[in-house]
């Protein structure tokens, strides 16, 4: 046999504490109605969150640290700007272990500036450094062009490809920054 079911309800409330005065400046109320079986208890609980206030709004961009991952991409130039010069060609930076020895300082810079500058968004900062490298190797081509046979005209899905590529690159390397931040909080 079923047993009856009777309708309770569950109050939720909510209201504007002002701290400084102690009072409550606002407070509404809302009643839900819920199922509850006769042979059941119904257990109630109140939380109190203590003094919850509104932080400043901060947004992405902000959080992210901008201005830093535009300089950071622009250090990544290095990389670029020394093949242009013809350093890999001969000598210790000779391809293809100055790229690579190239890349993983690039790499380490990035890491170690956005560990010491401590964004809100270490991840999002640099991938938008990873970003800025993008952009700033691809307008590098274009001023090249007409001045080296060696900077080639990039197809367009090339383009997209170099965005993508550095952008997954300063998510990796805002990965082990955030790690290592976290690791340094402890």
């Amino acid at each position: 046999m079923a047993m009856p079911e009777r309708r309770g309800a569950m109050t939720f409330q909510l209201a504007r504490f002002d701290s400084t005065t102690e009072r409550v400046l606002a407070s509404t109320a809302v009643n839900l109605p819920l199922p509850v079986v006769a042979d059941r208890w119904m257990l109630t609980v109140g939380v109190n969150t203590g003094g919850i206030r509104p932080g400043r709004a901060v947004s992405s961009v902000e959080a992210m640290n901008l201005r830093l991952a535009v300089l950071l991409g622009l250090v990544g130039l290095a990389r670029p700007v020394l093949s242009v010069v013809g350093a890999y060609d001969s000598g210790p930076l000779s391809k293809p272990v100055g790229p690579l020895v190239l890349t993983a300082l690039v790499s380490l810079v990035w890491i170690v500036a956005v560990v010491i500058a401590e964004p809100a968004r270490p991840v999002l900062t640099l991938v938008a450094a990873g970003l800025a490298y993008g952009v700033a190797a691809i307008l590098l081509n274009w001023s090249l062009q007409p001045f080296l046979e060696s900077a080639e005209t990039i197809p367009l899905p090339g383009y997209f490809g170099i965005l993508i590529f550095n952008a997954g690159q300063g998510a990796v390397l805002g990965l082990i920054a955030w790690l290592v931040l976290r690791l340094l909080r402890r």
